[in-house]
């Protein structure tokens, strides 16, 4: 059996091709910012004469939250100005996410205000949410959502170019070794730069062939040495640690199931055909099943011993 590539990235639509590929474990992912901000901003000068992709839209914010919400497992961070960040929060609920808070990219090195007419912007949102199917947990403790790097602007081959430190970083503290990490605005491939050399897996999209053409080179480099981050010394994070390799173990069988009932599509799978396919025993499956249709994951057809299971994604065919 040959091992599937540790990347894959496509010069395409982002949100059409997460649609196409499948589920992913985690989506990381920095889409551009609405007309209106950047105008409020003062802007919309730069994007006529430096950006090379379009302004973020209504319509592409909601497609963009579904096909998120529709192949994430996980996580799912989204970048975004803080005035738009409640527009993401409600996109992702109502594309069926759990949102959970709203994080901070504190840029270290940012650009004053030069009209001296008020302060400068000295962050960027993160919006985090979770999928409903899987259980919630992450590797960062009880620390707050705030993370410190500086802009990018040396060798900067993106507009709006993220530091692969602040990827690193967000990598370490949402995902495991070993899981796929999804962007559908990839850019320059920064995000997976910062995965591949954690172990991870990267399948992203970028519409600009010049930045599409620059992440593959980047990515055919030698990876970058993920050196160990400094740890952040906080009472309330020393004292919560993350939970362990019990609660680890249910994550991984309730994935291997979704996995299969997903590869079944809309024929089901009873429970005893879903020892085989999802590597547990009997006892095993019914806790996974149970915890699934509480995240509305799955949902099955009869009641008796030859009741099948499904996919929320690709649910059982009604007859007229």
């Amino acid at each position: 059996m040959v091992d599937a590539p540790p990347w894959i990235y496509r010069h395409g639509d982002g949100v059409d091709g997460l649609l196409a590929h499948g589920p992913v474990d985690h989506t990381i992912t920095d889409p551009p910012f609405s007309l209106d901000v950047e105008e409020g901003n003062d802007a919309i000068e730069v994007r006529s004469n430096q950006f090379k992709f379009d302004a973020m839209t209504e319509d592409l914010r909601n497609r963009t939250a579904r096909a998120v919400a529709q192949q994430t497992r996980r996580w799912a961070l989204v970048f975004c100005s803080i005035e738009e960040a409640h527009l993401w929060r409600f996109a992702l609920i109502s594309a069926g996410m759990s949102y959970w808070r709203t994080g901070l990219w504190v840029r270290e090195n940012t650009a004053p205000q030069f009209n001296g007419m008020g302060p400068a912007q000295g962050f960027e949102a993160i919006v985090i949410a979770h999928s409903r199917a899987l259980s919630q947990r992450w590797n960062g403790g009880g620390k707050p959502a705030i993370w410190s790097a500086r802009i990018v602007k040396v060798d900067r081959m993106h507009e709006t170019q993220k530091p692969w430190d602040l990827m690193r970083d967000l990598v370490c503290d949402f995902t495991d070794e070993g899981e796929t990490i999804a962007d559908p605005f990839a850019g320059v491939a920064t995000t997976g730069i910062a995965a591949l050399g954690l172990g991870r897996r990267f399948v992203g999209w970028e519409l600009n062939e010049e930045h599409y053409a620059n992440g593959v080179k980047r990515l055919e480099l030698p990876l970058l040495d993920p050196r160990p981050r400094t740890p952040v010394q906080t009472s309330i994070g020393d004292a919560i640690k993350p939970k362990g390799a019990r609660t680890r173990a249910r994550m991984e069988l309730d994935r291997s199931v979704l996995n299969a009932l997903e590869a079944v599509g809309t024929d089901g799978v009873l429970a005893s055909g879903l020892v085989d396919l999802a590597d547990g025993t009997r006892r095993q499956i019914d806790r996974s099943l149970k915890r699934l249709q509480t995240h509305g994951a799955v949902v099955r057809k009869g009641r008796t011993s030859q009741t099948r299971w499904f996919s929320a994604n690709h649910p059982p065919e009604t007859t007229p």
